[in-house]
């Protein structure tokens, strides 16, 4: 669940502008960010671990100038949390230097990585998917981007959107089953490629459009080009309209507070019999689907939580116990609408229990007469292969049990969730066009294609 974007100007320096996106979309990716900027005689490029505008200040900002640049903010899911992971990276070749950014998760790494070392390919400290991507540029990069991308196409299976930089042009690629999001923004004479529409929006610009299955875009000084390699139907991710996104976004020409919005209504036929006096959102992407539920079933919407302006987000918090600590300090309460009162607490998804567990904790603390939780997602049993940090199936709350059991667990007096094909319906989607095997639904078709050909590099040498 990183976030990536990629900028280019030949008219004017985008340091300062790449900063600014990339800060747009820093709450996919918390663990480290970097840069890589054109400046007409080569790239340069800066990352460290943290947040954006503590590893790109001013200093190091005014230190680096170009027209074309790429950005990443990482998330790991794949390789260890640490600078050597960190992105951009980047590989020489007889063409020029190549730098990219990748958002996703690439599922036969593995045996990738042998191949590349079997033909002489050697690897250094990282151990991402990201780098044998590159280090599979390296060997098979012969000038032609059209073509290394129909090679890695063929042979990457699993999740990714990708920008690269080179020494004239970005050049942007959305896996053929659009896991992932990737949409094409302007700004005056300037181009952008990135996860989240907010980046186009921070600095005034405009989307034009999403970057459609198994397209690769070229931007350069002549201006736009692209061309389709193909899709075999698309597995988007269904996180990315439940949670991922920022509450503006749009993925696929679908708003994304318009899909939470009918989650909330969806769920609004599901709370049965229950007493409620008020409706009220887990901050921030359970707010929406609780103005949803709440205008749906007529009960009175009311702020309870108000999310702590100093917090990040705890979900992808890489370390467990920080994740538990922070959680105590994520959330405040306004006490006047839960002393007495029956409340129903919606939020976007439940996955371990711990958030949950502590906001019942704090809400029984001010004696309310029930507490109910209504949640904008189907029951989250199977971990994912894809690129959100959720892979340790067994504790997962709603492994095995039932919602009474999960329920008791967690201290509440009822817990409702969606179904898969209420999300899909929510979403505007058909449910075979949407990734949702963490919920117990189909596997996406890259993992299909994995199991056909589980060690079968597809590539001419």
């Amino acid at each position: 669940m990183c976030g990536i974007l990629g900028m280019f100007d030949p008219n004017d320096n985008i340091v300062y502008k790449l900063r600014l996106a990339l800060f747009a979309i820093n709450g996919r990716g918390q663990e480290a960010c970097g840069i890589s900027v054109q400046n007409g005689t080569g790239i340069k490029i800066y990352k460290n671990e943290g947040l954006v505008f503590d590893v790109l200040t001013d200093d190091v900002v005014n230190s680096i100038n170009g027209h074309a640049g790429i950005g990443q903010v990482r998330y790991s899911t794949t390789g260890d949390s640490n600078f050597d992971n960190a992105q951009p990276m980047y590989c020489k070749t007889d063409y020029g230097d190549i730098h990219v950014v990748h958002n996703g998760n690439i599922v036969n790494a593995a045996p990738v990585r042998n191949h590349l070392e079997s033909i002489g390919i050697e690897f250094g400290t990282a151990n991402s998917d990201t780098d044998v991507l590159i280090k599979f540029v390296k060997a098979y990069y012969d000038g032609d981007m059209k073509s290394l991308i129909k090679k890695i196409q063929s042979t990457f299976i699993g999740s990714y959107s990708l920008i690269f930089l080179l020494k004239d042009r970005i050049v942007g690629y959305r896996d053929k089953w659009a896991n992932r999001p990737l949409l094409l923004g302007r700004l005056n004479g300037s181009f952008l490629l990135s996860s989240e529409v907010y980046s186009f929006k921070i600095l005034e610009g405009e989307l034009i459009r999403d970057i459609a299955p198994g397209e690769m875009i070229t931007i350069n000084e002549d201006g736009i080009s692209s061309a389709y390699l193909g899709s075999t139907g698309t597995s988007t991710c269904a996180f990315e309209y439940i949670y991922l996104q920022d509450s503006t976004g749009i993925v696929d020409e679908i708003y994304v507070s318009s899909a939470r919005y009918k989650m909330g209504v969806a769920l609004a036929s599901k709370i049965g019999d229950y007493d409620i006096d008020i409706v009220t959102g887990v901050p921030e992407t359970g707010v929406i689907a609780a103005q949803g539920l709440a205008d749906a079933s007529c009960i009175d919407f009311r702020t309870i939580l108000i999310k702590n302006r100093y917090s990040i987000r705890t979900f992808i918090e890489p370390d467990q116990e920080v994740r538990k600590h922070k959680i105590a300090i994520k959330f405040k309460v306004i006490p006047e609408y839960v002393t007495g009162y029956s409340i129903l607490l919606v939020d976007d998804s439940i996955v371990l229990g711990n958030t949950m567990k502590g906001l019942v904790k704090m809400l029984r603390s001010y004696n309310p007469k029930a507490i109910h939780v209504a949640v904008a997602s189907p029951m989250i049993v199977q971990g994912c292969r894809l690129g959100v940090d959720m892979k340790a199936t067994d504790t997962f709350i709603a492994k095995d049990k039932t919602p009474e059991q999960i329920a008791d667990e967690l201290g509440l007096d009822s817990v409702t969730y969606l179904s898969r094909e209420e999300l899909a319906y929510s979403i505007g989607r058909p449910k075979n066009s949407l990734c949702m095997s963490c919920f117990g639904g189909q596997a996406p078709k890259c993992l299909e294609e994995l199991e056909a050909r589980p060690s079968v590099l597809d590539i001419e040498i």
